[in-house]
C-alpha cells in the first residue's frame, strides 16, 4: 500500500476520522462468521474484525472504534507506532499511547499498573480524568461515562474498543482486568 492509498486523515493524524455511525453498522459490517453479541459478567460484547496478524490488537481497537478499513490501519500502524514491534507483533507502546493521548477528546487515567504511571504525567490536565484508585475493567464499564462514545482500552498487554458501552474485540475480556487507560476517541 502507498501514502497516496492512505486516507488524508490518517497522514495528518487530524481529528479522529470520519464519522462511524452506530452500533448497528459496525454488526453489519462484521462478516456473518464472525458476528457474536454476548453478555458476560454483565459486559455487553460483540466480536470485532478478527486477528489479521500476531499482535495486532491495537490495529483491530483503530478497526472496531473507527470502523476504517483494517488494511488502512495496519499501514498506518507500521508507519507510525512500528508494527511489527517484535517477533510476535504489537506495536511501540509509547509511540502509540502518545498518539492516543494527543488524538483523544478525554483520557482517563488510573492508578495501580506501573504502566498508568507512564501515561497519567503525559496527558495534560485538561483532557484527563484522573482516578486516585485501581479500577477493574468492570467497575469502569458501570461509569455513565463508560456506555458513551467511542473508547480506546488499555489492559495489561493488550487495547480494545469499547464502542458505546459494547466491548469490541476478538474475546470478552475479565471484569476483573486492572485498566490502565481508557481513551475517548469519539462522542
Amino acid at each position: 500500500m502507498t501514502r497516496q492509498n492512505i486516507s488524508p486523515q490518517y497522514r495528518n493524524l487530524s481529528p479522529c476520522l470520519a464519522d462511524i455511525g452506530n452500533i448497528a453498522k459496525l454488526m453489519a459490517n462484521a462478516s456473518a462468521s464472525k458476528q457474536s453479541t454476548q453478555r458476560g459478567d454483565n459486559m455487553l460484547h460483540i466480536k470485532g474484525v478478527g486477528s489479521h496478524n500476531p499482535g495486532d490488537c491495537a490495529i483491530q481497537a483503530l478497526t472496531n472504534c473507527f470502523q476504517t478499513p483494517y488494511r488502512d490501519n495496519l499501514e498506518l500502524s507500521r508507519r507510525w507506532f512500528g508494527y511489527p514491534a517484535s517477533s510476535s507483533g504489537g506495536v511501540d507502546f509509547e509511540k502509540y499511547n502518545s498518539w492516543l493521548i494527543t488524538t483523544a477528546k478525554q483520557v482517563c487515567t488510573f492508578n495501580g499498573v506501573r504502566s498508568c504511571v507512564w501515561v497519567a504525567a503525559r496527558v495534560d490536565d485538561s483532557k484527563a480524568k484522573r482516578y486516585a484508585q485501581r479500577v477493574t475493567l468492570g467497575q469502569w464499564l458501570r461509569q455513565p461515562e463508560a456506555i458513551n462514545g467511542r473508547w480506546i482500552i488499555a489492559i495489561r498487554g493488550h487495547v480494545f474498543a469499547v464502542v458505546d458501552g459494547v466491548i469490541c474485540d476478538n474475546y470478552l475480556p475479565s471484569q476483573k482486568c486492572v485498566m490502565i487507560a481508557a481513551y475517548k476517541m469519539k462522542d
